[in-house]
């Protein structure tokens, strides 16, 4: 037999709709019919609600919670507040599943607030002495 645990990182970003649900399609009779075991890391809660048992929310590398997918596609209340975020994002860009009168900033990741001044990349090197220069080392004519 074949292998028995598929990792799927984010297998079905930048597909159109189509394509996306024949990936979702195939892995639901692969699951089927080979009594295979998936691990799907994505950010589309669409894919994993349609393949998953279990969620694992995480941020920054760490585990928020683990919930069976039915308590994330109804919106248990008492899921950690950053996954009801996700799900509220989620929820901005399908507007015709969004709930009346949300706005992106009510449901999405809390930002700077309009007043603070915008930030800048930190430079790599505070002088030029630091930047490798265009021009050979002195001495080599190569």
């Amino acid at each position: 037999r074949g292998a028995r645990l598929l990792f799927a990182d984010e297998p079905t970003t930048g597909l159109d709709t189509t394509v996306k649900a024949r990936i979702v399609e195939l892995f639901s009779e692969l699951r089927r019919t080979e009594s295979l075991a998936m691990v799907v890391i994505s950010h589309d809660l669409g894919v994993v609600a349609s393949l998953a048992d279990r969620v694992v929310v995480m941020k920054s590398g760490d585990v928020l919670e683990t919930q069976p997918v039915a308590a994330v596609t109804r919106r248990d209340p008492s899921l950690h507040e950053y996954t009801k975020r996700l799900i509220g994002a989620v929820d901005v860009w399908k507007a015709d599943e969004a709930p009346a009168g949300k706005a992106a900033a009510e449901v999405s990741e809390p930002g700077p607030a309009p007043t603070d001044p915008p930030t800048s990349p930190t430079p790599i090197a505070d002088d030029d002495a630091a930047v490798p220069s265009a021009t050979a080392p002195e001495g080599d004519d190569a």
